[in-house]
C-alpha cells in the first residue's frame, strides 16, 4: 500500500475514536490522501466486492452503485431494481446481485417518478408530466418495455399518483392499489388488476368521510384490506378490497412509513415504531430505536427500516427480541430493498448494501 495512504488511514482510525461520527468508508479517506481533488463519473458505476470495514459498523460494507440518488428500490431473487428521477428524466437500474454489475433498464424524458413496486414478471412506476399527465407503467423486468396501467390528469406535474403497493389479485393476478390525485386536487385510493382483459382503474374510497377529505400517503395491502395513513392527519385507515367499506383503524404519525406482515400493520409512532393486530385492533410498541423509521418493510419474518434522521438500517424479529442496527453513520439513509443475503439502501449519492 503507498505509504502516504498507510498514514492516512491510520490517522483516520485513531482519529474516529468510540463515539465520534466516521466517513461511511476507509477508501474515501485513503483516496483523499492521493487525488485531493475527486472527479465524479458521468454515469452510476457498480463496485465489486466489499469496501473496508469502519469501526462503528457491525457489518461490512459494499458500494453498489455510486453517483446515484434512489428514489424507490426493490429486490427479487436475482436483482435490485434502483429507481432515479432527478426531474428532467427518470430511470430504472437493473443491478445482477450476484455479479454486482448494473444496466439502464428503462429511461424516459422529461418526467418525474414518484413510487416503484414489483410482482414477479413486472415492476410498476407512478408517473408524471406537464404533457403526458399521470401514469401508472408496468414495465417489463427483462426487456424494460412499458405499458400504460392507468391515466389520469394531474393537478400539477409535481403531483403524482403514489405509495404503488402490489398484492395478489383474483386467481393468478396482480392488484396494484395507489394514492391519487386527480384534477380536482383531492386524494384518493385506486386499484388496476393485471392480467384480467386489460388493466381496471378504479377509485375504491369516497372522497371524504366524516372527518373530511382524505389525502392516503403510504399505502399497504393483503388478502382481504387495503391500509393507508394521512397524508395530512394522523388516523390509519383501511377499506375492504370487496365491499370497499372504510373504516378508521387506528392513530399514526404521518411519516409516510408502513410495513405488513401475516398478523400486523406497522407504523411509526413518536419516533418510535408501532403494530395493530389485524385481527383485534390492538396496537402495542414494536421497537424504540434512535430515529423515526423513514422506510420500512417485512421480510424473512424481520422488520427492517431505515432512518433518514439516525442515518441507520436496523432490524428486529416481528417474534420480539433486541433490534439488530446492520449499519450506521449513514448519509441520510432512504429507500431499502430485501434481497436473499442482503439489505440495499440507498444514501445522497451511493446504493449500499449490508449483510442480512
Amino acid at each position: 500500500m503507498h505509504v502516504a495512504m498507510k498514514v492516512g488511514l491510520l490517522a483516520a482510525l485513531f482519529s474516529w475514536g468510540c463515539g465520534a461520527p466516521a466517513p461511511e468508508d476507509v477508501e474515501a479517506v485513503a483516496q483523499a490522501q492521493i487525488t485531493p481533488t475527486a472527479t465524479p463519473t458521468a454515469t452510476p458505476t457498480a463496485t465489486v466486492g466489499p469496501v473496508a470495514q469502519c469501526p462503528l459498523c457491525p457489518q461490512p460494507i459494499s458500494v453498489v452503485m455510486s453517483n446515484v440518488v434512489a428514489d424507490a428500490m426493490v429486490a427479487d431473487a436475482s436483482d435490485l431494481y434502483v429507481l432515479e428521477s432527478n426531474g428532467l428524466a427518470s430511470k430504472i437500474w437493473k443491478v445482477a446481485l450476484g455479479s454486482v454489475t448494473e444496466s439502464l433498464l428503462w429511461e424516459e424524458q422529461p418526467l418525474r417518478a414518484f413510487g416503484m413496486t414489483q410482482d414477479a414478471t413486472s415492476l410498476f412506476v407512478a408517473t408524471s408530466g406537464a404533457v403526458d399527465g399521470c401514469k401508472v407503467h408496468r414495465i417489463n423486468k427483462t426487456t424494460g418495455t412499458k405499458a400504460v396501467v392507468a391515466s389520469e390528469p394531474c393537478a400539477t406535474e409535481f403531483v403524482a399518483p403514489h405509495s404503488l403497493f402490489a398484492a395478489p389479485g383474483p386467481g393468478s393476478s396482480t392488484r396494484i392499489f395507489w394514492g391519487s390525485d386527480p384534477l380536482q386536487g383531492v386524494f384518493d385510493l385506486r386499484r388496476a388488476t393485471f392480467p384480467n382483459l386489460g388493466w381496471v382503474n378504479e377509485r375504491i374510497t369516497p372522497m371524504s368521510d366524516e372527518n373530511g377529505n382524505i389525502y392516503p400517503s403510504a399505502v399497504v395491502a393483503d388478502a382481504t384490506h387495503v391500509y393507508f395513513n394521512e397524508t395530512f392527519g394522523s388516523l390509519l385507515y383501511r377499506v375492504h378490497r370487496v365491499s370497499h367499506a372504510l373504516e378508521v383503524f387506528g392513530t399514526v404519525n404521518a411519516n409516510h412509513a408502513l410495513a405488513i406482515d401475516a398478523t400486523h400493520v406497522y407504523y411509526d409512532f413518536n419516533a418510535g415504531i408501532r403494530r395493530l393486530n389485524k385481527a383485534t385492533g390492538t396496537p402495542e410498541t414494536f421497537a424504540s430505536p434512535p430515529g423515526a423509521p423513514t422506510f420500512m418493510q417485512v421480510a424473512d419474518g424481520a422488520l427492517y427500516w431505515s432512518s433518514s434522521y439516525a442515518g441507520t438500517v436496523s432490524k428486529k424479529s416481528v417474534a420480539g427480541g433486541a433490534i439488530t442496527t446492520l449499519a450506521s453513520n449513514l448519509s441520510e439513509a432512504g429507500p431499502i430493498a430485501i434481497g436473499p443475503t442482503y439489505v440495499y439502501v440507498g444514501t445522497q449519492s451511493s446504493v449500499r448494501r449490508y449483510a442480512k
